[in-house]
């Protein structure tokens, strides 16, 4: 399945682990639109923008632009070596796609590039990653992904905060068959935000070739432990 903007949680993973000064200082004003740089996509999904934000919002909120800014600011090269070496240490099957322009770079970091697949599997060792990280003994020759447990920690509120006021807050929205949202615990129809069982998790929308704010096609996360 294309990870869509689940592909920003690995991007987040990336500046914790090499780009300390961005992960802590870099800030993108959103505007909801992009006239200024050809190589980014023209707009974000929410029109209204998401201001003036650093890595935590445009996680929780999911901002297109803010991850599609990083193009300019961080190697191609140093990026794959660390998905190379975060998907060997996590066991994620994941390859990326031949990049040769720019502008298919910055739609790749911010989760627009449908090229990048991973299976179920794939989703669920991230998760584990995210809450727990690599477990002490079972890193074997594979070596860590060298995230720093403080700014994974940091990553992971993120995720918290997106299910009480960013993408995965608020009341499930009806889009599509009426069996894709008649079966949810009506506790899911009053919001997650709602929960008091510490739910966390990242959306995605991936219908092939968009940039709408549609309804989120996967949300991949937990509940407590």
């Amino acid at each position: 399945v294309p990870p869509g903007s689940l592909f920003k949680l690995i991007v987040s993973l990336y500046l914790a682990a090499e780009r300390p000064d961005i992960f802590n200082e870099y800030s993108y004003t959103c505007l909801g639109k992009n006239s200024a740089d050809e190589n980014m996509p023209d707009r974000c999904w929410s029109h209204q923008g998401h201001g003036t934000i650093q890595v935590r919002d445009a996680l929780t909120h999911s901002c297109n632009l803010y991850f599609a800014s990083l193009y300019n600011r961080i190697s191609i090269k140093n990026f794959s070596s660390f998905f190379n070496r975060f998907c060997r240490c996590t066991g994620i099957n994941g390859k990326l796609p031949d990049l040769s322009a720019e502008k298919d770079w910055s739609r790749l970091l911010a989760g627009l590039d449908f090229r990048v697949t991973f299976s179920i599997g794939d989703y669920i060792k991230l998760v584990r990653y995210l809450k727990c990280g690599i477990p002490p003994g079972q890193t074997g020759e594979t070596g860590d992904a060298g995230v720093p447990n403080e700014r994974r920690l940091i990553i992971f509120e993120a995720l918290r905060e997106a299910c009480v006021k960013g993408t995965a807050g608020g009341p499930t929205k009806p889009y599509g068959a009426s069996c894709n949202y008649d079966p949810l615990p009506a506790r899911m129809k009053k919001g997650v935000g709602d929960l008091s069982d510490g739910v966390w998790g990242k959306t995605a929308t991936v219908v092939d070739g968009t940039n709408l704010p549609v309804s989120c096609g996967m949300f991949i996360g937990g509940a407590g432990p």
